[in-house]
């Protein structure tokens, strides 16, 4: 590699950490601030008080989020590549049973394969899978059942991997939660030499495909 494209890499990781690190203080003492407060005074703030202070905490939950999936984009351009056979389906299985786990119960239909297996780096690979299933459970809250499908075509070679869900949409362009995540993902499946396309549109889902080389 380039010793100029080494030096500004280096250059970005260190903005990135130093970025993520001195906000995160901030950005604690308003969540901390904003929990005193719905305790100290619950039932006091009326609908509006409590309709803003949860606004306020759902942009702090955002902001923070932001931060680590900018870690997790620094850090997946350096970690090493060990290819293995990856088993998608269950990686999707436990990534969505502790997103339900942390959250107020809802319907779920998943459907998957019995297998979907890729060649790829396992821990990059949870990740991958984490970001994807993280956002189509996010783009669903608002559903009376949450559909998510995994399903890959039959070709030779590398499996085209397809992953849909029956939320609202979202922007794929968008540089804060679903957007930082697919930055991730795509980062992810450049190192595999693969490709992603994704399509979403308001009120009718999203349909995230894609195959690592």
């Amino acid at each position: 590699m380039d010793d100029e494209v080494v030096r500004l890499r280096a250059e970005y990781d260190a903005l990135v950490h130093a970025i993520s690190h001195d906000l995160r203080a901030p950005l604690r003492s308003i969540t901390g601030f904003g929990a005193a407060l719905r305790e100290e005074y619950a039932g006091k703030l009326g609908d509006d008080g409590e309709r803003y202070l949860q606004h306020m905490m759902d942009g702090a939950l955002v902001l923070s989020e932001s931060f680590d999936g900018l870690l997790e984009l620094s850090r997946v351009g350096t970690a090493p590549l060990v290819r293995a056979e990856v088993d998608l389906v269950p990686l999707v299985r436990d990534t969505l049973d502790k997103l339900r786990a942390g959250a107020p119960p809802r319907e779920v239909d998943l459907q998957t394969p019995k297998r979907l297996v890729v060649s790829a780096d396992r821990m990059l690979t949870r990740l991958l899978v984490r970001h994807l299933v993280g956002n189509a459970w996010r783009f669903t809250a608002e559903n009376a059942i949450t559909e998510i499908r995994l399903s890959a075509d039959g070709s030779e070679g590398a499996p085209q991997v397809t992953l849909a869900d029956n939320g609202v949409g979202f922007d794929p362009s968008l540089t804060t939660g679903a957007g930082i995540g697919l930055a991730v993902v795509r980062r992810i499946i450049e190192r595999h030499g693969g490709w992603i396309e994704v399509d979403s549109q308001q009120d009718q889902g999203t349909t995230v495909r894609f195959a690592m080389e």
